[in-house]
């Protein structure tokens, strides 16, 4: 999986670990796959998404047809990913529009 802007060249490997399925919906934790991170799992524990050591909250994808809805926590009402500036975060508000890259 990759996340990242492809207009812009940003791209960050992932894959998911743990991983679950329910109602179309699929989510796990995240895990780094390239880099000076390799190994480390994307997470928040402020809003803003960083790379930890230890996975911390599990996401979901919510599945809405040609896109995603990404959410932090396995509940469907969790924080919402979105971009703020060029920056990844989980926040109380309107879902960001994801499409996933299958690599």
């Amino acid at each position: 999986m990759i996340v990242g802007n492809a207009d812009k060249g940003d791209r960050l490997r992932v894959k998911l670990v743990d991983g679950w399925e329910e109602d179309g919906n699929w989510g796990g934790y995240l895990q780094i796959t390239r880099g000076d991170y390799k190994g480390y799992y994307l997470d928040s524990k402020d809003g803003w998404v960083h790379p930890y050591s230890s996975k911390y909250d599990p996401i979901t994808f919510v599945d809405k047809g040609d896109w995603y809805e990404i959410r932090q926590t396995r509940d469907l009402n969790g924080s919402a990913l979105i971009t703020e500036g060029d920056t990844l975060r989980f926040r109380p508000s309107t879902p960001g529009h994801w499409h996933i890259l299958d690599s």
